[in-house]
């Protein structure tokens, strides 16, 4: 599968066999969502979709929902020390339609 965002980014996503008649359910092309409990991994091999530097797996228990809203502050990616070990992490913020937004934090690499 091919997802796109609004700004026409795109991202290859695959999932199990398994999940592909509930995936299909649940987006439709042409509509927007958005996917909880995915892992990306960086892309590559030989059968590379798009130029996206990550490739996205959707995972058993992904629940999907509305689209909440784009990136609208963008933090660096900072090291911080965690129960005595560097992590890294980013601080952003979502803002949707309305104006309304959301504090956000991605932790790892």
């Amino acid at each position: 599968m091919i997802f796109a965002d609004e700004w026409g980014n795109k991202i290859q996503a695959t999932c199990k066999r398994t999940l592909m008649y509930r995936v299909q359910r649940d987006l439709l092309k042409g509509e927007w969502g958005v996917i909880e409990k995915c892992h990306q991994h960086p892309a590559g091999g030989q059968y590379r979709a798009t130029d996206h530097p990550y490739k996205m797996t959707i995972a058993e228990d992904a629940i999907l929902s509305d689209v909440i809203g784009r990136v609208h502050e963008l933090g660096d990616v900072q090291t911080v020390q965690v129960s005595g070990e560097n992590r890294k992490r980013v601080l952003f913020r979502l803002v949707d339609a309305e104006g309304n937004n959301i504090a956000c934090c991605l932790w790892g690499t």
